[in-house]
């Protein structure tokens, strides 16, 4: 008992000690700790970059009244998020053999695909990931026996939002907007019928345009080491004449470059009504030839698509993009 009494006035011995040295000392500022960084503000769909210029905002919004035009009593047509679409196609599947088939493109924002062949394959990206049905078994897309579908699983998901946004520029959300004084580099001389340099350009940078898996990683490291996200980039060339797009080449930008892996060259064509708006009827798609330096697109196209029926009022919901 005599030890425990000495060991508890030894610690109030030492408590007291401590109470008044603290007493003594001046007391320490807190560190100062910085406000943390606003988050800028996402961009709302039909707003324009403060930045545009008079020209760009211009160009814009011609290309929104030649796509969506406003309905007989001068009202302003809801936003295009779906689509249910049968295509006629063609794809190149090397030299000059080619495989024809017809589809069903299905599509719901914020980035979910389903495309469906008439020999009952299926591909499709939904709210429980990437898929691939056979013979109504559905496979998990992933790993790497599997980076073909993928790839085409990619291709499909870009090629369905750059039909949307450009069906009805409106609906997307623009971090920036600017005209360009020339053709993109990467674009053949001459595609299709089209010469580039005839049309007027423009470029956007918008969320709505990047794709739910990117091949490329999702960020960039900096010098310092730090990762930036990674935006989305369209030049996008437009009929002077009818203000129509024509060619849109839709890829990755990591600080100014455009990631090869995941550029896709679309070609628009034979617009025709469609639910109020005016939509492209016939489709190409051009993939990056990488063997030439530098890169650039080959000069022919890699799919063909024809539009036979479909809407872009469809009635879906997301258990569509869920295999059963």
């Amino acid at each position: 008992m005599d030890a425990f009494i000495d060991f508890v006035r030894t610690c109030a011995v030492s408590l007291a000690l401590t109470l008044a040295v603290r007493a003594q000392s001046p007391a320490s500022e807190p560190a100062s700790v910085p406000p943390p960084a606003p988050l800028p503000s996402a961009p709302l769909a039909g707003e324009l970059p403060a930045d545009a210029s008079p020209e760009a905002r211009q160009a814009w919004k011609a290309l929104c009244a030649a796509t969506a035009p406003e309905t007989a009593e001068g009202g302003v047509r809801p936003r295009v998020r779906a689509f249910d679409l049968v295509f006629d196609g063609t794809l190149q599947s090397g030299g000059t053999r080619s495989n024809d088939f017809e589809t069903r493109y299905r599509y719901l924002e914020p980035g979910f695909v389903r495309m469906s062949l008439a020999s009952g394959r299926e591909r499709l990206r939904g709210p429980r990931g990437d898929f691939v049905i056979e013979s109504g078994r559905p496979v998990k897309v992933q790993g790497r026996e599997m980076a073909e579908d993928l790839r085409e699983l990619e291709e499909t998901v870009a090629i369905a939002k750059c039909f949307a946004g450009l069906t009805d520029p409106r609906s997307l959300r623009l971090s920036s907007l600017e005209l360009r004084p020339a053709a993109p580099r990467e674009l053949p001389a001459a595609v299709g019928s089209r010469n580039p340099s005839a049309l007027r350009w423009l470029s956007i940078v918008s969320p709505d345009l990047q794709r739910s898996a990117p091949r490329a990683p999702p960020t960039s490291p900096t010098a310092t080491g730090t990762p930036v996200p990674s935006s989305w980039r369209a030049h996008i060339g437009l009929d002077p004449t009818t203000h129509l797009p024509v060619l849109a080449l839709v890829a990755q930008d990591d600080r100014g470059t455009l990631v090869l892996e995941t550029a896709l060259l679309v070609e628009l064509d034979k617009y025709r009504a469609l639910d109020g708006f005016r939509v492209p009827a016939q489709i190409k798609t051009y993939l990056p030839d990488a063997e030439r330096s530098p890169w650039a697109f080959a000069e022919r196209p890699a799919m063909k698509l024809w539009m036979v029926k479909g809407t872009l009022r469809p009635e879906l919901s997301e258990l569509d993009f869920v295999p059963r």
